[in-house]
């Protein structure tokens, strides 16, 4: 393994971007990186976050690849505002694309990054510390990796990292297991049997540990051979050994479903909520669907949602799922072709933890960028800001000069939501919802043993990044920055403990200054005299719902912002 270092002084106009926020409130920034007098655009795939015990607590680390042939792929850490702490470029040294699929964080806050290689189908995993020091590497043959986790669950096993995906000769769901130092434990396919029809293919799309890390839960999507759709729930035990696996369909060939993305339900055991991606032929297109599963893997409930005006989208994409306390959160994309120059839009969808819907978003912005095609791939909940961060990637349809308005404006995109999806230039609408019953049946399973682990030819450099805040008001890029910078001085949050809309104002006022609660049709609720420091409106009283916080503030500036209560 080669770590290189390179430094690269970025021109003025790109430090012109550079978004500097104060402190960790929800943000939407597009980033990049040069090298050698290059910048590189692309996508992220996953996103972890460190812990509060980390060098920089509560970093987000998201995992990418570049969009050029062959791709290279990127590892970026962050402050939790949104700007990078340092970037990483890997390459395959053999000259493949280096696709990138999912990243951990390790009991001590190293990381594990997953990344695939398409030519010769094989896996390559990094154990990489924060300061950015590869500690080691393997190549995981035969296997397309989805999805990574790690812990450490005592005993004779101790630190373990755990991966799902497809077994590429068999077509089958795959579980592989490396131990924390890197050597292989054992890799599976599960060649499952419905008795309700054959499995063509099967992968697995996502996977977990317990809370009592005593087992396993892989959700994954298998197809059949006329092209129907079926969602499979696999558990089994660390060692790999199957417990139960079920099939979620339909045998009367109607409606179809796929099994993307599963979190475990705060307190529960063997409870996890999945994200599910569902249709039926009469619709044709893909619904946001999520489900929720007891111990044994029956439904205790499974919903399909859709929405309307900015929600009315042709097909939904699912791709993460994870919780807080109580409330669940949905990412991925929609298709919307009824927006001029737009082609596919990211979206959250926020859920009570019994199915109930909350909330749709959407993260389109008229802004300093609008948007042309963007979408969601990953999401990590990040408890020491109490802020889900979503990742993927954001092309502007503002094709003007250099990036990320440039011939390729393509960007990595972070977004920090709070809990309800809520970020920086995000929008809401309405929100309808259905419930599903599928057939379950039991399913037998074969299972294969996979091919031994491989020597592994990625290797890493540091690179410059670059990086421009998403929202402001269409103008000249300069002015829009430094008008957002200076906007970060107002804080506006709700406090959900005390039911209090926050307010916080750093700097000093030059005069007097009145912050004004709205409700949407313009009527004042309440008014406050402006200060330096925090001030409250108690919400006690209110609906939950947005409302609207205008302000003057003498010096630092004036504006409206919406803030949510629930």
């Amino acid at each position: 393994m080669i770590l290189q270092s390179f430094r690269h002084i970025c021109a003025l106009t790109f430090l012109a971007l550079m978004y500097v926020a104060a402190s960790a409130q929800p943000f939407q920034v597009l980033q990049a990186y040069t090298l050698n007098d290059v910048d590189y655009t692309g996508i992220y795939s996953d996103v972890v976050n460190l812990s509060s015990a980390a060098a920089n607590p509560g970093s987000p680390v998201a995992v990418g690849h570049t969009k050029i042939s062959p791709a290279t792929g990127l590892i970026t850490i962050m402050q939790t505002n949104g700007t990078p702490i340092s970037m990483y470029q890997v390459v395959n040294s053999l000259g493949n694309s280096v696709l990138s699929r999912a990243i951990c964080r390790a009991v001590n806050d190293d990381l594990i990054a997953c990344f695939y290689d398409p030519g010769i189908q094989a896996t390559d995993v990094i154990r990489l510390s924060a300061a950015g020091v590869i500690l080691w590497q393997t190549r995981l043959p035969g296997f397309q990796v989805e999805d990574v986790i790690c812990d450490d669950v005592g005993g004779v096993m101790g630190e373990v990292v755990w991966l799902t995906g497809k077994a590429m000769a068999q077509g089958q769901v795959a579980i592989e297991a490396i131990s924390g130092a890197g050597a292989a434990i054992f890799g599976n396919a599960y060649g499952l049997v419905n008795p309700n029809w054959a499995y063509q293919s099967a992968k697995g799309f996502c996977i977990q540990l317990n809370a009592a890390k005593t087992n396993l839960t892989v959700a994954g999507t298998a197809i059949t051979a006329t092209g129907q759709s079926e969602m499979v729930v696999l558990r089994t035990a660390l060692n790999g050994g199957l417990i139960w696996a079920k099939g979620y369909g339909d045998p009367a060939g109607t409606d179809f479903y796929h099994g993307k993305c599963l979190v475990q339900r705060p307190g529960t055991g063997n409870r996890f909520a999945i994200g599910v991606e569902y249709s039926n032929v009469a619709a044709a297109q893909n619904q946001a669907a999520a489900m929720m599963i007891n111990a044994a893997g029956n439904p205790l409930w499974i919903r399909a949602y859709t929405g309307g005006g900015f929600f009315a989208g042709l097909e939904y994409i699912v791709h993460d799922i994870d919780v807080d306390n109580n409330r669940l959160l949905i990412c991925g994309n929609f298709d919307s072709d009824s927006k001029a120059g737009t082609t596919k839009s990211a979206f959250s969808l926020a859920l009570r933890l019994n199915g109930a819907g909350l909330q749709f978003n959407e993260y389109e912005t008229t802004g300093l960028f609008p948007a042309g095609d963007n979408g969601f791939m990953g999401m990590d909940f990040n408890p020491v800001v109490n802020h889900h961060v979503m990742v993927g990637s954001f092309t502007t349809s503002d094709i003007i000069g250099s990036w990320p308005w440039g011939n390729d404006p393509n960007s990595f995109w972070a977004v920090a939501a709070n809990q309800l999806g809520i970020a920086n230039c995000s929008t809401n609408d309405d929100l309808q919802s259905q419930n599903l019953t599928p057939t379950v049946a039991v399913l037998t399973n074969n299972v294969v043993a996979l091919p031994n682990q491989a020597q592994s030819p990625l290797t890493l450099a540091q690179v410059g990044p670059l990086v421009a805040s998403q929202c402001g008001v269409a103008k000249h890029a300069l002015a829009a920055e430094l008008e957002a910078v200076k906007t970060e001085t107002v804080q506006i949050g709700y406090r959900e403990a005390t039911e209090q809309i926050v307010l916080n104002v750093q700097g000093e006022l030059t005069g007097s200054g009145t912050f004004q609660l709205l409700n949407l049709q313009g009527q004042i609720l309440a008014e406050l005299a402006a200060t330096s420091g925090e001030m409250v409106f108690g919400a006690a009283q209110l609906s939950h719902g947005i409302y609207l916080v205008r302000y003057t503030l003498p010096g630092l500036g004036h504006g409206v912002r919406k803030v949510m209560v629930w």
